[in-house]
């Protein structure tokens, strides 16, 4: 799998794998918690794309797997006692990472989280944040493989970090 930046030749495919994910999730229950028509969009996709935070793993032609990385923190993030302490400009933070259901289990997300960690070191960053939904087992066990801690917990979420 070849892993690029994203360009707005991508940005249908990218939303295919949401609305697959969608699917899937609809006929066998949600571990993302993403909701169709709120989080990940199509707006969500085309900003990501127009600032150069959307990457994309694409593998025989075909998009498998795709991530925003930037330093944008949700607000809850705050609240959380983070291991590794750094300014804001050198947080790297991993959003929207998907790889479809037709491409799971080949190594994408894990190839994925690769780069980005990669990324943010290239780029002078010292730690990679992420958040999921609690009932998200697999993204947690991927996480967690990948050398992620766990950070915190609230309401509904569960904090990782990583540091680079």
């Amino acid at each position: 799998m070849e892993i690029r930046l994203a360009k707005p030749v991508y940005a249908d495919a990218i939303v295919a794998t949401y609305e697959e994910l969608f699917a899937y999730e609809a006929e066998h229950g949600s571990t993302s918690n993403w909701q169709k028509g709120v989080y990940p969009t199509r707006e969500t996709v085309d900003e990501a794309i127009r600032r150069g935070w959307m990457w994309v793993g694409v593998e025989g032609g075909a998009v498998a797997a795709s991530m925003i990385i930037n330093n944008r923190q949700a607000p809850e993030y705050r609240n959380v006692r983070w291991s590794w302490l750094a300014a804001p400009e050198r947080v790297l933070v991993v959003h929207a990472l998907v790889v479809p259901p037709s491409a799971a289990a080949r190594g994408y997300g894990r190839a994925m989280l690769d780069f980005a960690l990669a990324w943010g070191h290239s780029h002078g960053r010292t730690v990679c944040r992420l958040d999921t939904w609690v009932g998200n087992k697999p993204a947690q066990a991927l996480y967690q493989r990948a050398d992620f801690r766990i950070a915190g917990k609230a309401q509904d979420q569960i904090f990782l970090e990583h540091q680079i």
